[in-house]
């Protein structure tokens, strides 16, 4: 009808129900309705002129669900154009023109889903659109009807006129009204009988009210009883998650002590300094934290942690579990030297590389153009920009010279 606030307006009045409560009885549908509805998913092929059923798919679907909760669709199409909306027409014309002008120049520079939004607006329901889904409905045998002009008209017309439940009721209330009047002509009028007949409708009417009120009350329980189920099938699924979180949790524990408690020695929250390098490399490198800016409080927390994962044998790196020793088995690699395996096993052929090693001609220095304290000053700036990595990581300020090599008169022999 394009009556706009209709259904906002008409929002205090309405009932919602179940299909399944209408079943075995019919409803008519304006075809058009849902076709328009079906276009929404085929905006774009329609707009650019593409072959697609996907709107007789959509309407066929909504027939197949009133057909599954015992309802009869009959389908009612919308006829001639009316003369009294012929201004109207033209106006919905020129804006569908505009919007398929906009999408076609948002879907050349790219933006095709800005481009859809317009083709949404710009699509029309045509007759051969409609012809279709006429087509569907006859194999699958629903009853349809085109009207004359409008379908809205049509629709209040076989509800008033046409509806097989409605005239029988009709035909009935009639030859009882008829009966009534031929009773009430034959018999005298007696003041008591209306009276009993104004009691009788003042008792229905309450009866009315009073089922609508239990109809009511039940739909309200219902949701009540949907809402309570939701939040029990939550409650029971993180309940479930997080049991199943500290199971995890607690293999994953017992696991490591089982096998690698005090693999690399016991320490205690008493071993704070002693283990100072270790803690504060850890603390940089794993958990991203700068210990100069930490509180004490924080500092022990860290600690502790720091302290259960030495204990378990679970630290990432074998530098957290003694610097001092890792600095120098580096040392040792770089030099070239044989570094038996981390890991305390025996290797059986670490002796005869460390014999073949000892034989080994030791390298000879390479001359270089650079002399001792260019290199020393390299080694430096290297260091910086190590150290500048990690403070920028933990969000500190860097100066600008840190890790700058100053070339000039400083390395001019």
């Amino acid at each position: 009808m394009g009556i706009s606030g209709l259904l906002p307006l008409l929002k205090s009045i309405q009932v919602q129900k179940h299909l399944s409560e209408f079943a075995g009885q019919t409803l008519a549908v304006d075809g058009y309705v849902w076709l328009h509805r079906g276009t929404y998913a085929c905006a774009t092929e329609l707009a650019t002129g593409k072959s697609t059923s996907k709107y007789v798919e959509y309407a066929m679907q909504k027939v197949r669900l009133l057909r599954h909760h015992g309802i009869h669709p009959y389908l009612v199409f919308d006829g001639g154009p009316l003369p009294a909306k012929r201004g109207t027409e033209k106006e919905r014309q020129q804006r569908r023109a505009d919007n398929l002008a906009r999408g076609h120049a948002l879907a050349a520079q790219g933006r095709h889903k800005e481009a859809r939004e317009f083709y949404c607006k710009c699509v029309d329901v045509t007759p051969q659109m409609a012809y279709q889904l006429i087509k569907a409905l006859k194999a699958a045998g629903v009853p349809y009807l085109v009207a004359p002009y409008e379908a809205d008209a049509q629709l209040a017309y076989l509800e008033r006129s046409y509806s097989p439940s409605r005239s029988r009721s009709r035909s009935r209330s009639r030859d009882r009204d008829r009966e009534r009047d031929g009773r009430r002509r034959a018999r005298s009028y007696s003041p008591s009988r209306s009276r009993s007949r104004d009691r009788d409708r003042r008792r229905e009417k309450r009866r009315r009210s009073r089922s609508s009120e239990r109809s009511v009350s039940s739909d309200e329980e219902r949701r009540h009883k949907r809402r309570k189920e939701k939040y029990r099938s939550r409650s029971r699924d993180r309940k479930e998650r997080k049991k199943e979180k500290k199971d995890k949790k607690k293999s994953k524990k017992s696991g490591v002590v089982g096998g690698e408690w005090g693999k690399f020695g016991i320490i205690s929250e008493t071993d704070l300094y002693s283990k100072e390098q270790e803690f504060r490399a850890w603390l940089v490198e794993e958990r991203m934290m700068n210990p100069e800016t930490m509180s004490k409080d924080q500092t022990k927390k860290e600690f502790l942690k720091f302290v259960e994962d030495f204990n378990t044998a679970t630290l990432p790196n074998e530098k957290f579990y003694n610097m001092t020793a890792y600095d120098t088995r580096m040392a040792a690699m770089r030099a070239g030297a044989y570094v038996p395996p981390a890991e305390d096993s025996y290797d059986p052929n670490a002796d005869i590389k460390a014999h073949a090693l000892k034989h080994k001609r030791p390298e000879q220095e390479r001359e270089s153009y650079m002399s001792r304290e260019q290199l020393m000053e390299l080694r430096k700036v290297q260091q910086e920009r190590i150290e500048a990595g990690k403070m920028k990581l933990l969000g500190m300020d860097i100066k600008q010279n840190m890790g700058v090599r100053m070339d000039g008169s400083k390395f001019d022999d």
